[in-house]
C-alpha cells in the first residue's frame, strides 16, 4: 500500500488498484479478487472494488482503468475514458511455452474484457457510453442504467468488442 493509500497492490492475490479522484482501475488476476460485496439489484459479483467504481469481470485477466478527461473528480466529470486490456500479442506470435519463438507482426491482437462495470457519476442517465474502435472512431453505444448512483452497463459484447469507450454527458 503506498503511503498516501492511492495504490494498493496485493502480491499473493496476484491484484492491483489504483484509486484516486481522477483515475480508478483494477488489474491483474480477476478469479481471485475478493475486495467487497454489492447488493446490487441483479445479484452482480462485484469481484473488484474501489470507491465509486465497481467491476465484476468475467475475463480471468485484465487491467480496467477509469480517468476523467476533465479536471473534475470521476464523480463529477462529464468526459470519461475507460480503457480495457487483457491478453495481447502480435499477429503470427508462436510460443513454446513461455518461450517466444516467433515475434510475429501487426496488427497486435487483443483479447476482448467482458465486464459489468458500475461508476458513481452525479449526471444520472445523461451519461452516454460509447465503445471506440481502433481509428478512434465511435463504434456504438452501449445500453445503460442508473441505479442508487451508479451508471450501470456491459462491457465487452460482441456487438462493441472494444479496448476502449468514451463516457460523456450527452
Amino acid at each position: 500500500r503506498s503511503d498516501n493509500g492511492q495504490l494498493i497492490r496485493d502480491m499473493k492475490a496476484m491484484t492491483a488498484y489504483i484509486d484516486t479522484d481522477r483515475t480508478k482501475a483494477v488489474y491483474g488476476l480477476h478469479n481471485r479478487m475478493q475486495r467487497g460485496n454489492s447488493n446490487h439489484k441483479k445479484a452482480i459479483n462485484y469481484n473488484t472494488m474501489v470507491e465509486g467504481f465497481h467491476v465484476a469481470c468475467k475475463t480471468d485477466f485484465a487491467c480496467i482503468a477509469l480517468s476523467s478527461l476533465t479536471n473534475d473528480p470521476i464523480c463529477e466529470s462529464d468526459n470519461m475514458l475507460l480503457t480495457t486490456i487483457g491478453r495481447a500479442r502480435n499477429s503470427g506470435a508462436q510460443f513454446d511455452g513461455t518461450k517466444m519463438l516467433e515475434l510475429g507482426h501487426a496488427p497486435i491482437e487483443a483479447e476482448v474484457i467482458h465486464a459489468h462495470v458500475k461508476l458513481k457519476t452525479e449526471h444520472g442517465q445523461r451519461m452516454t457510453v460509447w465503445g471506440i474502435n481502433a481509428e478512434g472512431l465511435y463504434a456504438g453505444q452501449l445500453p445503460t442504467t442508473y441505479e442508487d448512483g451508479y451508471l450501470c452497463f456491459e462491457i465487452g459484447d460482441a456487438m462493441n468488442p472494444a479496448c476502449y469507450y468514451l463516457i460523456t454527458k450527452e
